[in-house]
């Protein structure tokens, strides 16, 4: 009973490619923000006099990108439910394993 053994190796390609040296490319566009209806229809009917402004931080390692500042005026103007943060952002050299921590920051301007 001779038995043949095959032994496989898991790599696909003898370039010696490790997964620390895989990086991509990651592309943020149209950020969107849902905004709660009872908050809209304050701002819609003027009950709330104060004016927000938002911005979005977005980070991957020591990267960190931002988006324009967005008024509640602008999304009021824009008679939408989201506030939309319409900035093109990239990210390159992103590893094979990566995270991006997405932070909102919310500014108020008292009357």
């Amino acid at each position: 009973n001779n038995r043949h053994q095959t032994q496989t190796n898991d790599t696909k390609d003898n370039n010696n490619i490790s997964t620390s040296d895989l990086t991509g490319y990651l592309i943020f566009s149209d950020l969107k923000l849902p905004v709660k209806e009872s908050f809209l229809n304050k701002l819609k009917s003027g009950e709330e006099k104060r004016q927000y402004f938002f911005i979005c931080l977005l980070r991957n390692g020591i990267t960190v990108l931002q988006t324009q500042v967005i008024s509640t005026q602008e999304l009021i103007a824009a008679n939408d439910t989201c506030i939309v943060f319409p900035n093109r952002m990239s990210m390159s050299n992103v590893d094979i394993n990566f995270r991006v921590k997405i932070d909102i920051y919310e500014m108020v301007k008292l009357s």
